[in-house]
């Protein structure tokens, strides 16, 4: 009973202090709306705990994001500056590492022009929101003027070093890519190694002869000559022996490894016709030095090209000699071999070493080391 009749004399006391807490207040100048509007304060905070305690989870924790991040902060940069700052960052550093999986040109290129762009947008709105106080994306509190409210911003440190060090990042990161990470990336390896092989094929040779030049001999085809080890027209044909009994001192003729006609042939703009000696498969050198004989005709006009040219009796040819895997066409384009011009009038000696290489996207194949020798025949007449 005691304690029931102390908590009546307590309520009662509060409604009386506020009672005259409320005449005071009625008695006092202007204390009427000074009244209103602490009711309406206090309702209004009554209303958002009551709205707040009634939202669910997960649109809390969207509210929660939405103050980190959203343009509503007095600080200096805004927090989205920085968030825009950080997913751009991270969308480069994405780039980034596709363009080192896939160093190409065209890659280079792309990466380069996406991280100008992306420099320049962000630096566009860093620069305004630090420098020019203005918040590009247009967002600033509600009933405040937004001109007043950038103005009197404090700067942090943290953020404002985090947009700067981005800015910084995207074209030091394009510029060692662009001149220092690109080139190593395409950088041609060689690996050299030197083995002994027991056996290898006889080159591929092909003759040139250029269409618009008029010093250069004209290729028949019906002359051709080929003899391994020496000339002897009693020798047997080369398909008819083994490969055991290629050696030196023993004859054979491959006159059938010759075209048949002449190919047309377009290199580096210019037009060529060529004739092409490809060995078989069974034309096999088992030793050091062993020869290989031969000869192709030409007929050459004289007249002509000592009106245009000023030669007299030095008719010229391209020769290209080549893995017989390849054809010449492949050979070129792989640098597998080159075209070398020769005086078609002369004795060309050729000593070959080999090279057995894998070109860039390319497979293995010989590349010969050449090393000519011409015995011009100045005595020969021309019609």
């Amino acid at each position: 009973m005691s304690s029931r009749k102390s908590a009546v004399a307590g309520l009662t006391q509060i409604s009386e202090k506020a009672s005259s807490v409320k005449r005071a207040a009625s008695s006092a100048p202007g204390s009427h709306s000074t009244h209103n509007e602490a009711a309406d304060v206090n309702n209004h905070t009554v209303r958002q705990l009551t709205e707040a305690s009634q939202r669910p989870e997960k649109a809390r924790i969207i509210d929660r994001i939405i103050r980190v991040i959203g343009p509503e902060r007095n600080t200096k940069p805004l927090n989205h500056t920085v968030a825009w700052s950080l997913g751009a960052f991270v969308g480069f550093v994405i780039l980034t590492s596709i363009a080192a999986r896939v160093s190409t040109d065209a890659v280079r290129v792309a990466y380069s022009s996406i991280a100008c762009v992306l420099f320049v947008v962000l630096f566009g709105l860093t620069g305004g929101d630090l420098l020019l106080n203005k918040d590009l994306f247009g967002g600033h509190p509600e009933g405040i003027v937004a001109k007043q409210y950038l103005q009197h911003r404090t700067y942090q440190r943290n953020l404002g070093n985090t947009c700067i060090s981005v800015l910084i990042l995207i074209p030091a990161t394009t510029a060692l890519y662009c001149f220092v990470w690109f080139p190593k990336l395409n950088r041609e390896v060689l690996q050299t190694t030197e083995d002994t092989v027991e056996e290898a094929r006889f080159p591929a040779v092909t003759l040139f002869e250029r269409g618009d030049w008029t010093s250069q001999a004209n290729l028949v085809t019906n002359k051709t000559v080929c003899f391994l080890d020496w000339v002897d027209q009693k020798s047997p044909d080369c398909n008819q022996l083994g490969p055991e009994q290629m050696v030196p001192g023993q004859a054979c003729n491959c006159n059938d490894s010759w075209s048949k006609a002449t190919t047309d042939f377009t290199w580096q703009h210019k037009n060529y016709q060529y004739i092409s000696f490809t060995p078989a498969s069974n034309l096999i050198s088992r030793v050091p030095n062993y020869t290989v004989l031969l000869q192709a005709f030409f007929t050459y006009n004289l007249t002509q090209s000592v009106i245009t040219s000023s030669q007299k009796q030095s008719p010229t040819l391209y020769l290209a000699v080549y893995d017989p895997s390849l054809n010449v066409s492949e050979a070129l384009r792989a640098d597998y071999t080159r075209m070398t011009l020769i005086n078609a009038n002369s004795i060309t000696s050729i000593n070959l070493r080999l090279v057995y290489r894998q070109g860039q996207d390319y497979r293995y194949a010989y590349d010969y080391s050449e090393h000519t020798i011409h015995h011009s025949s100045i005595d020969s007449e021309f019609d």
